[in-house]
């Protein structure tokens, strides 16, 4: 993330401007900001996006090839899940077997099914987000991809949340 960072401020690229919250705001005030980014948020990657290439910006660069492993794991993701990535690069280290890995903000869920196949069938993967049409997404295609790893049972599991 940093390098990507370093890469926005090198190439001054304007980054979006977010109203901070004042601390004289009231609660309610608060709450009412705290809603609207909320729908922003699930607007924008739930409704606006439809594949990788609506994103509305070309902030995110990936510092590194990633591991022979993770490229292999890669390519057993069905390719819907890999459409709808709106991430950057695959922040997975290797040798995470038997380790149970949470994932804020999965959204359709490729890096989690990425981690599904590096963990093994005795770890576990749970990704959480916040739209549930991200989550219809990355539930769909659970219990075919548990049987392309040749899992007894499923290892990978999609909550809603924020």
């Amino acid at each position: 993330m940093r390098s990507a960072f370093l890469r926005l401020v090198r190439q001054r690229t304007p980054i979006p401007a977010y109203r901070t919250l004042s601390t004289s705001m009231s609660t309610s005030g608060i709450e009412m900001q705290s809603k609207h980014v909320y729908e922003s948020v699930s607007n924008y990657y739930g409704k606006v996006l439809t594949t990788s290439k609506d994103l509305k910006t070309s902030a995110c660069t990936t510092a590194a090839r990633p591991s022979e492993q993770i490229i292999q794991a890669l390519q057993v993701v069905p390719n819907t899940i890999k459409d709808k990535y709106y991430g950057c690069g695959t922040p997975l280290p290797d040798g995470i077997q038997g380790l149970d890995i949470l994932d804020l903000g999965s959204g359709s869920g490729r890096d989690c099914y990425v981690a599904a196949a590096l963990v093994g069938p005795t770890g576990s993967v749970t990704g959480v987000d916040m739209t549930d049409e991200q989550l219809e997404v990355a539930r769909k295609f659970v219990p075919d991809y548990m049987d392309t790893l040749g899992y007894a049972s499923p290892n990978l599991e999609f909550k809603k949340g924020y």
